[in-house]
């Protein structure tokens, strides 16, 4: 400083101030960083609880989804036996929708397709018919009751009735545990 409180020239105090700002971010910089890695650390582990609760909320829940499944089974089946009075149809085709509505809600949604033929992701042969025609092989005869899936995931097949090529004359083959009537995979 000169005498009159003047700095020398290229002494205005800003080297000094670029060096405290520059010790200041190295010793931030760290901290910031620390901070972005335990926000997503604690990101990820808040989707990992939600995803492992919503997990066990489901597996909790699954016996009572399976048994409203079977209850749209016997709603379905009233409103195909019904021959009387067409506003109490109407009221259990109403009853059977809203159930469906409730499924709905919790991720869970009938298969609506309905191949021609077996399709062992999504149907489970109830009951097969033997044919003596090998392109009615596998052919699906009658679909007995809904499948549902819940996220790609099936609960439950489709039941149907399936047509299943026998050579006549030729015993049809039966694998341990599995009796004349269980298709399985219907290979073979």
């Amino acid at each position: 400083m000169t005498d009159r409180g003047e700095r020398p020239a290229g002494h205005d105090g800003t080297e000094e101030i670029l060096r405290h700002l520059e010790a200041l971010s190295a010793r931030i910089d760290p901290i910031a960083a620390d901070a972005q890695r335990r926000a997503r650390l604690f990101d990820d582990l808040h989707e990992e609880m939600r995803s492992r609760s919503a997990e066990f909320l489901f597996r909790v829940q699954k016996p009572l989804f399976m048994d409203l499944i079977l209850f749209h089974d016997v709603l379905t089946r009233l409103v195909r036996r019904w021959d009387g009075d067409e506003p109490l149809r109407a009221d259990l085709e109403h009853a059977r929708d809203e159930l469906l509505e409730i499924l709905y809600r919790h991720d869970i949604e009938r298969i609506d397709a309905r191949p021609k033929k077996l399709d062992v992701e999504v149907q489970r042969p109830i009951r097969r018919i033997d044919t003596s025609d090998p392109a009615e092989d596998r052919d699906v005869v009658e679909y007995v009751h809904d499948g549902f899936v819940r996220h790609d995931t099936v609960l439950r097949p489709q039941g149907i009735v399936v047509k299943r090529f026998v050579e006549e004359g030729k015993p049809v083959a039966v694998e341990a545990g599995r009796g004349p009537d269980d298709v399985g995979t219907l290979e073979g």
